[in-house]
C-alpha cells in the first residue's frame, strides 16, 4: 500500500514544497524532480518523517540548482508534449527511429524484433528479452548525437543485457564519448 502526502520545509531562506511518499516496498529513501519541477521522496513507511527532511537538507543545494536551472531544450523534456503531441509526431518518430536503428546495426549486426515509439514518461528506450526496441517519441526532438546515443545503447542490449563493462565497450565502438552524452541527458 502507498501513501502521500503533501509537505513544506524550509531549507536556508528559501521553501520546498514536496511530496512525500510512504511504501511498504520502499527499502531506502529517493528522491526525484519531475521535468516540470515537483519534488518528490519516497521511503519506507516504518521510517520517521524527520530523516526525510534531513535528507532534503542535505541536498538542498543540489535540488535548487535543479529548480532554478533555465531550460535550455524544451523539447527534451518528457513533461512537453502531450497524448495529441505523440498521436501528431508518432509515425515520423517510427520513421526516424528504424532509420537510426538500422544505421548503426550495420556496424553491429545485431538481430532484433519489433520496433516501437511509445508515449514513456520516464524511460527513452528499452530492449526485451525478446529483442523487441521500443523507443520513446521524444527521441525526435533532442539533439542527434544523444538520439543516437540512446538507439546504440538499446541495440547494445540485444548482445549483453546489463551495463557491464562488456556493453559499455560495446557501446564505445560507435559511440567514443557516451559517457559525456549520458551526463548531459541527465
Amino acid at each position: 500500500m502507498r501513501r502521500s502526502a503533501r509537505k513544506t520545509i524550509l531549507l536556508g531562506d528559501r521553501t520546498l514544497t514536496y511530496e512525500l511518499r510512504r511504501s511498504g516496498r520502499s527499502t531506502r529513501i529517493r528522491m526525484s524532480i519531475s521535468c516540470d519541477g515537483r519534488v518528490a521522496v519516497s521511503m519506507p513507511r516504518f521510517v520517521p518523517t524527520f530523516f526525510a527532511e534531513r535528507f532534503l537538507r542535505e541536498k538542498a543545494e543540489w535540488i535548487f540548482g535543479k529548480l532554478d536551472r533555465p531550460v535550455r531544450d524544451p523539447s527534451s523534456l518528457f513533461s512537453r508534449g502531450g497524448t495529441d503531441d505523440y498521436g501528431r509526431h508518432r509515425e515520423r518518430a517510427l520513421a526516424f527511429i528504424t532509420e537510426r536503428v538500422r544505421h548503426w546495426n550495420r556496424f553491429y549486426g545485431f538481430e532484433y524484433g519489433r520496433i516501437s515509439v511509445r508515449n514513456q514518461k520516464t524511460r527513452w528506450g528499452s530492449c526485451s528479452k525478446q529483442g523487441n526496441l521500443s523507443f520513446n517519441w521524444r527521441l525526435l526532438f533532442l539533439p542527434p548525437e544523444m538520439a543516437d546515443y540512446v538507439v546504440v545503447h538499446e541495440l547494445c542490449h540485444l548482445a549483453s543485457f546489463d551495463h557491464s563493462e562488456a556493453f559499455w565497450d560495446l557501446v564505445a565502438r560507435t559511440i567514443p564519448d557516451h559517457r559525456e552524452i549520458r551526463k548531459r541527458m541527465r
